[in-house]
């Protein structure tokens, strides 16, 4: 079953079970590649909220956001015949009430002319999906940011 498919029926598949047991965890990086090239990031955040719950570091979030990000990479690199140079996965508050925090990212890829193109998404999640470390992180620096590479 594909991920848009279980997403438009919820949080509960057809037999009525709960979308954990027809999308395991391990699964949600191929899942997420598969749909995101032509979905708005808050698509993908509000996939991630539903999916994982409770707190997680900054570490949990770029880990599960960077093997998404590293198939994106590799089909923007092949679809569009660039070479990947970098990027930044990064997380601020979304206002000043910092309710949600958004997560935003910038990959830089090169044509064969040398020609730079830069690919940018954000969408925001509820601040209580962070640790308090995290959130705390957030209020000190303003903007955590983590490098991308892959491709």
């Amino acid at each position: 079953m594909r991920l848009k498919d279980i997403l438009s029926r919820g949080t509960r598949n057809a037999a009525d079970e709960p979308i954990e047991k027809v999308l395991p965890t391990e699964a949600l990086p191929d899942a997420l590649a598969e749909v995101l090239p032509g979905v708005l990031f808050d698509a993908f955040a509000d996939t991630l909220e539903r999916i994982v719950s409770g707190r997680r570091s900054f570490e949990d979030w770029h880990g599960i956001a960077s093997e998404s990000l590293d198939r994106i990479i590799a089909k923007t690199s092949e679809d569009r015949n660039l070479r990947y140079a970098g990027g930044k996965l990064c997380f601020s508050f979304a206002d000043s009430r910092r309710k949600k925090v958004n997560i935003a990212y910038d990959l830089y890829f090169i044509d064969k002319a040398e020609t730079w193109t830069k690919e940018h998404a954000v969408g925001d999640v509820y601040a209580s999906n962070f640790t308090l470390e995290a959130l705390a992180e957030i209020e000190e620096k303003g903007t955590v940011a983590f490098d991308i590479e892959g491709g």
